[in-house]
């Protein structure tokens, strides 16, 4: 098919200059597509200007191609994102980043073919406009960069927004940390994580073998992804709230068919077609949160408005540092902002009084602030100015850092201090 239209002839590829588009009626709601349509206006305002132009006929038939070119261009953008966007609401992950790929390479085709048919027509383009060889080779230099610049733009308008609908999705956000639990032989590996069902797994007839309820088109009976053994014996929302109960008490990927004689375990993409996006994302942290429990090899962030953060634990940590909402939390057992060389210490602090008696904090003379001391020379400054400092500061990096404790050496003003307190 592409050899075909590579050969047609530069008007038949070129004959939607006729339908005189106009870049100004195109409208969106995208910022990133927004300010691509607006860069290519402004280009197409100062390159193809026909003021006080010897070749106004020209720039003006250029001007309306790339016009037209980029309605159509940005039109396919804006087709492409809710087409995203709908599969999204249809819980249709598996392919979203191909698409993309798919979109730009064909992005690259129609920019190709288009500059292809241009070059094809430069002689009947110098016979119509009266166009000398140098005048013709600048506005088809001009004219190719523009189709370039134009595309790039719109291109890459099309990746930001693509990200950010993709990035405010925490289920996929989460695949990368499944794919390293995996690896790590955590949990097991089903690849099943954004899956549809292979067969039918749905049967609107019998009854369902826990609420004895008639089975219906709104709740059919269901069978998970893994089953193979028996029929579907549970109705949807029976096998919902069996689900829902047991991930309140353990990971998904220990909880088994609800079937006596089944031995199959639930597979990732079973809680992603029992529940919404969203109900089956929380399942899923909660999950991965009870995992980390047995498992303290990974820290997904628990932080009420966070939970985005993850991170596989490095040899010897202590701290997970969430790049997200930038808390801090202890790797094994949880505790927020720790203190302390154990978990037992930091997860019974209770105010600065505590701190201060377990030398965590140490309260400045003056206006009685904690001041924490991790490293660097012995001279400690508080916020309110008073400088201070630690006799015996040269000692192990060990006993000064935040997670050790402080050593409570005797506090020694500065005669710098002592002379500004005079003065003041």
């Amino acid at each position: 098919m592409l050899k075909v239209l590579c050969y047609l002839t530069p008007y038949v590829l070129l004959s939607l200059c006729s339908l005189g588009q106009n870049l100004g009626d195109f409208s969106s709601d995208n910022e990133h597509i927004k300010a691509a349509h607006s860069a290519i206006v402004d280009r197409l305002d100062r390159k193809f200007n026909i003021e006080q132009s010897k070749h106004a006929a020209y720039k003006t038939y250029l001007a309306q191609v790339i016009t037209n070119h980029f309605c159509d261009h940005l039109q396919k953008s804006e087709e492409f994102l809710a087409g995203i966007i709908s599969r999204i609401e249809k819980k249709d992950l598996k392919a979203l980043h191909d698409e993309l790929d798919t979109y730009l390479q064909t992005s690259y085709v129609d920019a190709w073919m288009l500059n292809k048919a241009m070059r094809d027509g430069k002689d009947v383009h110098k016979e119509r406009f009266n166009l000398g060889k140098i005048s013709h080779r600048k506005y088809k230099g001009r004219f190719k960069r523009s189709i370039q610049l134009g595309h790039n733009l719109v291109d890459e308008a099309t990746k930001k927004a693509h990200q950010e609908i993709v990035d405010s999705i925490e289920y996929m956000n989460l695949h990368k940390l499944y794919v390293d639990l995996v690896t790590l032989a955590i949990i097991p590996h089903d690849d099943e994580y954004f899956a549809f069902p292979k067969y039918d797994t749905f049967r609107s007839k019998g009854s369902c073998s826990i609420c004895l309820d008639e089975a219906s088109r709104t709740n059919p009976l269901m069978l998970l992804q893994g089953c193979s053994s028996h029929q579907a014996r549970h109705c949807s929302a029976c096998m919902k709230q069996y689900v829902l109960d047991k991930a309140n008490v353990t990971s998904i990927w220990h909880i088994k068919c609800p079937d006596n004689n089944c031995k199959n375990t639930l597979k990732t993409c079973d809680v992603l077609h029992l529940y919404d996006l969203d109900a089956a994302t929380k399942i899923l942290k909660k999950s991965l949160i009870h995992l980390q429990h047995s498992n303290p090899q990974f820290f997904l962030c628990t932080h009420e408005n966070c939970q985005k953060g993850f991170q596989l634990r490095p040899s010897g940590q202590k701290i997970f540092d969430c790049n997200h909402c930038h808390n801090r939390f202890c790797y094994d057992c949880g505790g927020e902002n720790p203190h302390g060389k154990t978990c037992d210490i930091h997860r019974n602090i209770n105010g600065i009084g505590q701190l201060t008696l377990m030398n965590v904090v140490q309260l400045c003379p003056r206006c009685g602030h904690g001041v924490v001391r991790t490293d660097g020379c012995a001279k400690v400054v508080c916020r309110c100015g008073y400088a201070m400092r630690y006799v015996g500061a040269f000692r192990e990096e060990s006993e000064h850092n935040n997670w050790d404790g402080i050593a409570s050496d005797e506090i020694v003003e500065s005669s710098t201090s002592d002379e500004e307190d005079d003065e003041s």
